[in-house]
């Protein structure tokens, strides 16, 4: 038999994908050209939109209307709505007005200022804003004092050091002052005293005489109005003060009437006199069995106080406890020898 005819050689093989490509574009140019240009076109598109959110972080955003928002808000462009919004801590409402330019000193129809009531409510934030929008301590409404004063009468340390970092006055420092000795605030003293400068003996002398007069609303304990009579002293007041005004009334009188025992306390440990007298001759003890202080009468028994005192009326302590009928009072003086 023949021999086999041989196989045939192989297929040659295909060119890969990319030369298959570039051999058409060969044949068909234009659609080179097409692609290239879209490739141009895309990446200057592209280089546009960077450069154009480039620019945006530049550009400040478009300011809103600050008496829109406030409409928006429900909130109507007056110095009294203005006041009640940072009364009730409002912090967004106060930015607005601020932003519309509204007073930030002027008083309310209640005569009352943005700052003066914010720092009454403890709105520290909005206390802040306002003192960031120039705020001025030294106005304040008749109604209450310097913003410093309420809060250092209340003894907000947060808000007494808020205040007193934006540098006020020196004399609404010392109004201050007086207004913490007042209601015993001790610790705001203590924050404010740096800023009387080198000589605060009067300023110390009017604090014990605020002191001594009492205050209702005061909420310190008794050891803090006595530990302020004591730092008070320290600072150089004068303990044995006389108000030539209120019938030389002592600073004992005064912290006698005001039932202040522990105030009167510190004044006799000192050695303050038991028995000053005033201009009518009436000494503490006087006063007080007039009034029916037990406590007070015994502190004041306590350091030898005279019971057997006569005004210059003639009116002596037995005949004061017995207009008054009472009892206990009589009880007491005659225990200490008075008839």
């Amino acid at each position: 038999m023949p021999d086999a005819a041989p196989p045939p050689p192989p297929p040659p093989p295909a060119p890969p994908l990319h030369e298959r490509y570039l051999a058409r574009l060969k044949q068909r140019r234009w659609v080179a050209v097409l692609l290239v240009i879209a490739a141009i076109v895309t990446g200057v598109a592209g280089f546009t939109d960077s450069a154009k959110k480039l620019v945006a972080l530049f550009q400040p955003e478009p300011r809103e209307d600050p008496r829109q928002q406030l409409v928006k808000l429900g909130q109507p462009l007056t110095q009294d709505a203005f006041v009640a919004a940072a009364a009730r801590g409002d912090e967004t409402a106060v930015r607005w007005y601020l932003q519309a330019a509204i007073p930030v000193n002027e008083l309310s129809g209640q005569e009352l200022t943005a700052l003066d009531v914010a720092t009454r409510a403890k709105r520290t934030a909005v206390v802040k804003q306002l003192l960031a929008a120039k705020a001025d301590q030294s106005q304040w409404g008749p109604r209450v004092g310097p913003a410093l004063s309420v809060a250092a009468f209340a003894g907000d340390e947060a808000l007494t050091r808020l205040l007193l970092d934006a540098n006020p006055a020196a004399d609404v420092v010392k109004r201050a002052y007086v207004s913490a000795a007042a209601a015993g605030q001790f610790p705001m003293l203590q924050i404010l005293a740096p800023r009387l400068g080198l000589s605060p003996g009067p300023v110390a002398t009017e604090a014990l005489w605020a002191l001594a007069g009492g205050a209702r609303e005061s909420t310190a304990p008794s050891s803090a109005r006595a530990a302020t009579a004591t730092f008070l002293i320290a600072a150089g007041a004068d303990p044995r003060a006389v108000d030539p005004e209120v019938r030389n009334n002592t600073v004992l009188h005064r912290a006698a009437d005001s039932g202040e025992k522990d105030v009167a306390r510190v004044l006799l440990d000192q050695g303050v006199p038991v028995d000053p007298r005033d201009t009518g001759g009436a000494t503490p003890l006087w006063w007080m069995a007039g009034v029916g202080n037990m406590e007070m009468a015994e502190l004041l028994i306590e350091h030898h106080a005279d019971v057997k005192a006569v005004a210059k009326d003639g009116t002596s302590v037995m005949a004061r406890a017995r207009y008054n009928r009472d009892d206990q009072m009589i009880a007491l003086l005659r225990q200490h020898g008075a008839r």
